[in-house]
């Protein structure tokens, strides 16, 4: 059911946009990171001030230990709440007549105080042993509220044991219920002896005395008891129908002499003249295989006409509910699958979408790469150009500057020509005057390629 409904529940909650929280949510936000900024603030003071700490950390444990020693010591102490319960006990065999004389008084002793608001008895009812016993009786009685009385309801219990200590046909006890329920002195386990064997109520009560014995001493159980007792007088009656009948005497039939009313005992007491009948039980066989054919039929019926409310009332609306119910979930399923056809169609679109962009991705890539090796050819093809023009200018710069230390070289020989002829004309020349000549002219002309010029000297 989970992996059916939970998608289908997620997609009726989920909406596809985002919505703004309303303001309830916006106003419980604010409130929380305010309560979460004061109490990391506060943190963080108090780390900063670790003494603080330490001494409010002393004061709580002081407070602590003080609230323990000051705390009553028992397990769960008495308190008023608002009611008490009382128990009447008559000697075991007491029939119901005095068991309702008895709780009379007790009722009126409990009326005497205007503390006590209600009661409520149930005559038969053993509130401490369990079961219903003629002997017996449990009475619960509440108070009024707190603000308009003076006594406690313990203060109640303790006047109830003096107002009824003067009853001595009965034993009448008053206890406060305890705080809680199934914690207390009186709270532990139960358990039940069963004879098997022969030997009667005598032997199965000396069996339950030793065990009781036995188990209070161990230390372990605080109290082992019993409210069973073998002495309870029981009343066997055998009645001889035939003499009764030669007597004139009716004899009620089983059906018609029903032995579990008290009225019914107490005439049956009277017809046998013993009025000290305390408690009579009554045996006789039945057959459970016994079929009884006005009720087989009142049950059919009540069965037929269950089913025809059951129909009417639960079934037809239960069915309308479940088919509401499996629409929705169709309903929701199929707008599932259509969210998710549509998310498959856009997913298939957005990838075609993806698989052009990254086709115009590489054809732009492409055409760059062919403009940079375009533009590359072309800055090397004019590099080159100007290469060559600014080769051919230096060139052309070198031959200009040749041909004017040319000219110049030429110059200034003519002129060292000149200058030498001047100097041969004025005196005779010798052979040491050519060669000291000749080595002058040589080293005009090596100052004339170093420095650029002709430096003359007379």
């Amino acid at each position: 059911i989970a992996l059916t409904l939970t998608p289908a529940l997620c997609v009726l909650i989920l909406k596809r946009e985002h919505h703004q929280p309303g303001r309830f949510f916006r106003g419980f936000n604010t409130l929380f990171e305010h309560v979460r900024g004061g109490y990391t603030g506060g943190v963080a003071w108090m780390l900063r001030r670790g003494m603080i700490g330490a001494l409010l950390f002393l004061g709580m444990v002081a407070i602590a230990i003080y609230l323990w020693r000051a705390t009553p010591g028992s397990l769960v102490p008495d308190e008023d709440q608002g009611y008490y319960i009382s128990a009447v006990i008559l000697p075991d065999g007491s029939t119901l007549e005095r068991t309702f004389k008895v709780v009379n008084q007790v009722e009126q002793a409990i009326r005497s105080n205007s503390a006590n608001a209600d009661i409520i008895a149930f005559t038969g009812f053993d509130f401490i042993g369990g079961g219903f016993r003629n002997n017996a009786a449990t009475i619960f009685v509440t108070q009024k509220h707190w603000d308009e009385r003076e006594v406690k309801a313990s203060q109640l219990v303790g006047e109830l044991f003096g107002k009824t200590a003067g009853i001595k046909e009965a034993l009448v006890l008053a206890f406060n219920p305890p705080a809680i329920f199934g914690l207390g002195t009186a709270g532990g386990f139960e358990f039940y002896i069963q004879n098997r064997g022969t030997g009667g109520a005598k032997r199965l009560d000396e069996v339950k005395n030793a065990f009781l014995a036995r188990a209070n001493r161990d230390p372990m159980l605080g109290g082992a008891q019993t409210l069973w007792r073998a002495t309870v007088p029981q009343l066997t009656v055998d009645v001889d129908r035939e003499k009764a009948k030669a007597l004139g005497e009716k004899i009620e039939s089983e059906e018609e002499f029903d032995l579990s009313k008290p009225e019914e005992l107490h005439k049956l007491a009277e017809y046998l003249g013993n009025g000290e009948i305390m408690e009579l039980q009554k045996e006789r066989e039945v057959n459970i295989l016994a079929i009884s054919w006005d009720l087989g039929l009142w049950t059919v019926v009540v069965f037929v006409l269950l089913l025809f409310v059951l129909k009417k009332l639960a079934w037809t609306p239960w069915l309308e509910g479940i088919h509401r119910r499996e629409s929705n979930i169709k309903e929701a399923l199929s707008e599932a699958q259509n969210a998710r056809n549509q998310a498959q169609l856009m997913r298939a679109e957005l990838q075609k979408e993806m698989n052009s962009a990254a086709e115009k991705v590489r054809q732009i890539m492409d055409e760059a790469r062919r403009d940079a090796q375009r533009a590359k050819d072309e800055m090397i093809v004019h590099a080159r150009a100007e290469i060559q023009g600014e080769r051919e200018r230096l060139q052309r710069e070198i031959a200009m500057a040749r041909d004017q230390a040319l000219q110049e070289l030429w110059s200034q020989t003519a002129q060292l020509a000149t200058l030498i002829s001047s100097r041969a004309i004025r005196r005779q020349l010798t052979v040491d005057d050519h060669r000291r000549l000749v080595d002058d002219a040589i080293a005009e002309l090596r100052n004339v390629e170093t420095n650029g010029g002709v430096r003359l000297s007379t």
